[in-house]
């Protein structure tokens, strides 16, 4: 069966919007080259289908890219994907009622924010890749079950990196996994699981990282690994 695909293209000071409902089988690409750039996505009941946010462009003293999806509603879509290139760029993506859905996003600039929640969700894998210095990302799921986090700060194909924030929190998410790798200076972890049969494992390497983990339920386990000095462990499991 052939899928649909809408193509939203932009250059320079531009806005991208689209906005579909009860769709099947679709994909939606925003492109956007410049300085500047806003793109936003709204989907309601929408199956199989991929959305995908490309901004690129734009100095440390550039304005800021802003991409922002929502989902309600979503079941089996393939691939939710955000990537930026500038500085100070930020991307949100917020699911509800959704199941089985790919969420990744990807920044290389420098002060780059990327937030995802979901609510009510099950069966989601999320995936924050950031490159650069001074990043936060924060991962939010509640009510949810089966859901896999992974959020990776400085891998090695990306530079050095100072500074990085990553916060996962999951709340009456049974069986979920979170996984967070910090590579840097000054990288803060900080996680919170409730629920059964919970597992997450936070690696951090060089100085001044520290890590909290907070798990609540039976058959929780976590690994924290941390190389360096001045690195800081907090776990508490009920």
């Amino acid at each position: 069966m052939k899928r649909k695909a809408i193509l939203v293209a932009v250059s320079l000071l531009a806005i991208g919007s689209q906005a579909w409902a009860n769709s099947y089988n679709e994909d939606v690409t925003v492109n956007q080259t410049g300085l500047g750039q806003s793109a936003t996505v709204t989907e309601t009941n929408g199956t199989s289908d991929n959305v995908t946010i490309n901004q690129s462009g734009g100095g440390i003293f550039s304005p800021a890219d802003t991409a922002t999806v929502t989902q309600t509603n979503t079941y089996d879509n393939w691939n939710t994907a955000i990537t930026q290139s500038g500085s100070g760029d930020q991307a949100a993506i917020a699911q509800t009622g959704a199941q089985y859905n790919n969420v990744s996003v990807n920044q290389t600039g420098d002060k780059a924010v990327a937030s995802v929640t979901q609510n009510a969700e099950a069966a989601d894998t999320d995936k924050i890749g950031q490159g650069g210095t001074g990043e936060s990302a924060t991962i939010l799921q509640q009510y949810g079950a089966d859901n896999t986090v992974n959020v990776n700060q400085d891998v090695a194909d990306r530079g050095a990196g100072a500074g990085n924030t990553a916060y996962v929190d999951q709340e009456a998410s049974f069986g979920s996994t979170a996984d967070v790798t910090q590579s840097g200076l000054g990288n803060y972890a900080q996680t919170y699981q409730s629920g059964s049969d919970n597992y997450l494992n936070i690696s951090q390497s060089l100085a001044t990282n520290h890590a909290y983990v907070t798990q609540i339920g039976n058959g929780n386990s976590s690994t924290v690994t941390q190389t360096g000095v001045g690195n800081y462990a907090n776990i508490t499991q009920h």
